[in-house]
């Protein structure tokens, strides 16, 4: 069954994915001024739409007329530095952008794929953040192939046994220290 999900627009601007969980609509802020909203669980999309209502009421009353100056002069970015850390933040995001928009190029492609395009896709879905796959997965025309695609090499995206064996081995190592700290300085002995 495929997920259902859809992008979230407020003020005429894409914040965010909500995708269809079993008690209603995870919502994933991809806009700063709802992070606070980030992976929270709403039992109907309009419930989604009142609370981003609320958050931006509360960011717009933050910024009344006797703090404006306040709040200007403490957002505003001060000397080349932070100009040069906006630029790399804005160069950072056209470079996720441009790697979703070439994986979803590669996956209409799918399955009639070179093993380069193949290993692209498997790279991409390892390292990219989840809003981003959440973003490339509520275009409608990729989410069938991509989930296909998950489905027919769901062996590489899993955790490989030596990585669950590690996982493994260091919960059972801090478990064994945890222990044996206890013993040593057990205060009833």
């Amino acid at each position: 069954m495929p997920t259902q999900r859809f992008a979230v627009e407020f003020d005429r601007r894409t914040v965010g994915i909500a995708v269809r969980v079993p008690g209603g609509f995870m919502f994933y802020s991809s806009d700063r001024r709802f992070a606070g909203l980030d992976g929270r669980l709403f039992r109907r999309a309009r419930a989604i739409e009142r609370q981003l209502e609320r958050v931006a009421d509360r960011q717009a009353r933050a910024r009344t007329p006797g703090r404006e100056g306040h709040w200007a002069a403490a957002a505003m970015p001060v000397g080349a530095g932070a100009m040069t850390t906006m630029d790399n933040h804005r160069e950072e995001a056209r470079a996720i952008r441009s790697t979703r928009a070439r994986a979803a190029e590669l996956l209409a492609d799918y399955p009639q794929l070179s093993d380069a395009g193949r290993r692209e896709i498997l790279d991409y879905l390892q390292t990219a953040r989840h809003l981003d796959i959440g973003l490339l997965s509520s275009n409608d025309q990729v989410a069938p192939k991509l989930d296909a695609f998950m489905a027919d090499h769901r062996s590489e995206l899993g955790v490989s046994p030596r990585d669950a064996f590690r996982s493994v081995a260091l919960i059972v190592g801090f478990l064994f220290a945890c222990w044996l700290l206890w013993t040593l300085f057990d205060p009833m002995s």
